[in-house]
């Protein structure tokens, strides 16, 4: 996968230069597109507004922890002229680039899905500017607290951004958010339309472990399936708050939509073993009766977890 925004440099000598840049001197390292790398290990004495353009001059930041270190990032994409928007293509892809920097990704093979936890602080409704977004009484949810500030961000195969989501993460079903933290990234992600008990919505879902079961003959049966759906209620799935992105207001709409253009037959293996399930390494040479084969109707990409330093 290339990186979804330009990196300075690949590596660095006393004399070297990248190949095939203008550069007439030698670069910095990899960092932020357009940030200063010491404006995020230092307190900001500005006014984090004074730069940002009056049409985005409203951002909302919670108390959360990772809301210093997005403060400051916005602070400084305004200040090199971009818009600071949930409605910026640019914006995000330039967020994606600071935080994925050098790391190795998986190709997908279709459209890139990132999910970025707290990465939708400065775009918070003003209720939760002086609460904790990721520890909010949310919807009348009398099961407990709900992450808040998580964002959604999907790009097509040119890096072209096709929506971003706020999302909400159930805390009173904490397996949601350790298996998204320790078991989303770099994994597959399919579309389906769900008719289990007359829900009927179109839902992103991630290929984890949790949902390996299902397709394995040795076990059939499976207790926990976290998916991405609309708001409406939860048995632990990720609900969509809301999206201004042209085109994906409607989530039900927005996954028919990229399922129609997107979506692919494609099949992942896994092998079982003692301690779960691991992806299938081709080299290996496993014995066919360990591996566990899923089909997928409407495979769409792959999925990148990326966190804001705090």
């Amino acid at each position: 996968m290339s990186n979804p925004a330009p990196l300075c440099v690949s590596r660095l000598g006393t004399d070297w230069n990248d190949a095939g840049t203008l550069c007439r001197s030698r670069s910095s390292r990899p960092g932020c597109v357009g940030l200063a790398e010491e404006a995020l290990c230092r307190p900001s004495r500005r006014d984090p507004f004074a730069s940002i353009q009056r049409s985005t001059a409203a951002l909302v930041y919670s108390k959360a922890k990772e809301a210093g270190w997005k403060r400051r990032f916005d602070e400084e994409m305004a200040g090199s002229g971009i818009q600071v928007a949930q409605t910026s293509g640019l914006y995000w892809r330039s967020l994606i680039g600071c935080l994925i920097g050098t790391r190795t990704c998986k190709e997908s093979g279709g459209i890139q899905f990132y999910l970025i936890r707290g990465g939708y602080e400065g775009f918070l409704t003003r209720s939760l500017m002086h609460v904790d977004a990721n520890q909010v009484h949310w919807d009348g949810r009398k099961e407990g607290t709900t992450d808040l500030n998580d964002a959604l961000v999907i790009l097509d195969t040119n890096g072209n951004c096709l929506g971003a989501f706020q999302l909400a993460v159930p805390n009173y079903y904490p397996r949601t958010a350790r298996m998204v933290a320790g078991d989303w990234d770099g994994r597959a992600v399919f579309a389906y339309y769900n008719t289990n008990n007359n829900w009927n919505y179109y839902a992103l879902a991630v290929l984890d472990r949790g949902k390996l079961p299902k397709w394995d003959p040795k076990v059939g049966k499976y207790n926990y399936w976290i998916d991405i759906h609309h708001k409406g209620g939860t048995y632990g799935c990720i609900e969509v708050v809301r999206s201004a992105f042209p085109g994906a207001s409607n989530f039900d709409s927005f996954v028919a939509r990229i399922i129609k253009k997107y979506g692919r037959p494609a099949d992942e293996k896994f092998i079982r073993g003692t301690q779960g399930y691991t992806e299938l390494d081709p080299t290996a040479g496993e014995s066919k009766s360990h591996i566990i084969n899923v089909p997928m109707k409407h495979y769409l990409g792959r999925i990148v977890v990326l966190d804001l330093p705090i």
